[in-house]
């Protein structure tokens, strides 16, 4: 099917028209030469046209596939560029957050220490001060078994000052006793004597002497009984000054039993002292590293963004379109005619020029 163009139609029918016109006035000849003229500028012209839209739309459809492939290099540029970016900010802020943390660790190392030396420290001056205190202690204990020994020596110098005293007064009450004892027998000897020397006789010289008798007889028993009042007293006095000795003796060995138990008292509270001691240095040392966090460990590297070159689509080349053969046509001068074959075919098959321009007219309107 021919196709003509808007710009030919009007031609066309003028064409026609003429043509009638020639065939009524017998000049068919002239005007199928014209004819054929038109219909070959006609058919150059759609030729000419339809490949240069050929062209056109195989230029477009080139353009189009380079400018789509452009925008998907862009893209992909564009999406590569951002994924670096945010793979370099990321490993940024992980360097950058590793280093605030080791940071951090190394301020939390350096307070560890300062602890732990502040807490030995402390340890060393607790058990100076509790050395200081069992020194003391001890001290007092010594002083205190001095002390024991002291009341000791001066309590059994006070008990042998007073038995010597006893000891003393004993004898010398018993002289004293002695003596009068003797004297008395003397007296009595004296007067009995004196009685016999009187001369007297009978009862009444017997009873002087028996009078005289038992008067000294009284006086030495008197004597007799203090001598024995005297033992007596001497014999408590002594009881009681070595009752004083041996109460004396048990105070202090109660005292001693006291110092003794009192130095193993402190040696066992300055054990369980010096083991609270080594108790709350370990505590406060367990509480120094407890404030520590683990040593920062470097995350691994965020994996590289991938190439998308390898992942890009794939874009068909552009569909270019073959150019239509150049038309075949009368050529110019035929008279006869029979000119190309095709349109020769072409006219006879449709009975004629004219009924092949009516069949155009009939497409176009």
């Amino acid at each position: 099917m021919v196709v003509l163009t808007p710009f030919i139609a009007p031609a066309i029918g003028a064409g026609l028209n003429f043509l009638g016109a020639s065939s009524q006035a017998s000049s068919a000849g002239a005007a199928s030469r014209a004819q054929r003229r038109l219909e070959r500028k006609q058919i150059k012209a759609d030729w000419r046209y339809k490949n240069q839209q050929i062209q056109d739309q195989n230029e477009y459809n080139k353009k189009s596939v380079k400018i789509a492939r452009k925008n998907q290099d862009l893209e992909i540029a564009r999406i590569e560029q951002q994924a670096m970016d945010n793979w370099s900010y990321n490993m940024t802020i992980r360097d950058f957050d590793f280093n605030n943390q080791m940071q951090a660790f190394g301020l939390q190392k350096a307070n560890e220490q300062l602890q732990l030396g502040f807490n030995e420290a402390a340890f060393q001056f607790a058990n100076q001060q509790q050395d200081n205190f069992v020194a003391e202690q001890k001290l007092a204990f010594d002083f205190a078994d001095l002390k024991i020994d002291t009341d000791w020596a001066n309590g059994f110098m006070d008990y042998e000052l007073n038995q010597t005293g006893l000891d003393i007064e004993q004898q010398a009450a018993r002289a004293s006793n002695n003596f009068s004892m003797e004297k008395a027998q003397i007296e009595g000897l004296k007067k009995e004597g004196l009685s016999r020397s009187k001369g007297q006789a009978g009862r009444t010289a017997a009873k002087n002497i028996q009078a005289a008798i038992a008067e000294s007889g009284l006086a030495q028993a008197e004597i007799a009984e203090s001598t024995f009042q005297a033992g007596r007293q001497y014999q408590n006095s002594s009881a009681i000054n070595a009752q004083n000795l041996e109460k004396l003796s048990d105070d202090l060995e109660l005292e001693q039993r006291k110092i003794a138990a009192g130095r193993i008292s402190l040696e066992n509270a300055d054990k369980i002292a010096r083991k609270g001691f080594k108790l709350d240095k370990l505590q406060s040392d367990m509480n120094a590293r407890a404030k520590v966090m683990l040593k920062p460990k470097l995350a691994p590297d965020l994996p590289i963004p991938p190439d998308l070159d390898l992942y890009k689509a794939e874009i068909q080349d552009a569909l270019i379109l073959n150019e239509l053969p150049e038309p075949a046509y009368w050529k110019e001068g035929d008279a006869t005619g029979t000119g190309d074959p095709g349109l020769a075919g072409l006219a006879a098959a449709s009975g004629g020029i004219a009924s092949i321009a009516g069949g155009i007219a009939s497409q176009i309107f």
